[in-house]
């Protein structure tokens, strides 16, 4: 998975954890609040934006702990996300 198959999924609402609310700032930027957190964090996949801004921003990938693995989650239906994943690499984000 790249960090442009990334964007997709953070983008993607039926993909995030439940709870986690996303809203885009720009270009591969968002504010992104999940359960539990007083306040939305700025986040971003583009690994060139986060290395000039990392005071101000959080590199949304594996290893970050604002990136939940399916696994950890008690909710996730492995199904259902792994065929809405296989989808959006394949085909793209839907229009809404």
């Amino acid at each position: 998975m790249t960090m442009d198959d990334l964007d997709r999924v953070i983008g993607a609402e039926d993909l995030m954890p439940q709870g986690t609310q996303v809203r885009p700032l720009g270009a591969r930027e968002y504010a992104l609040r999940a359960p539990g957190m007083a306040s939305e964090l700025r986040v971003t996949t583009d690994p060139d934006y986060y290395e000039e801004h990392t005071e101000s921003v959080e590199f949304w990938s594996p290893g970050n702990p604002l990136f939940n693995a399916p696994e950890t989650l008690e909710t996730w239906d492995e199904t259902s996300c792994e065929r809405r994943l296989r989808e959006l690499l394949e085909f793209g984000p839907r229009v809404r």
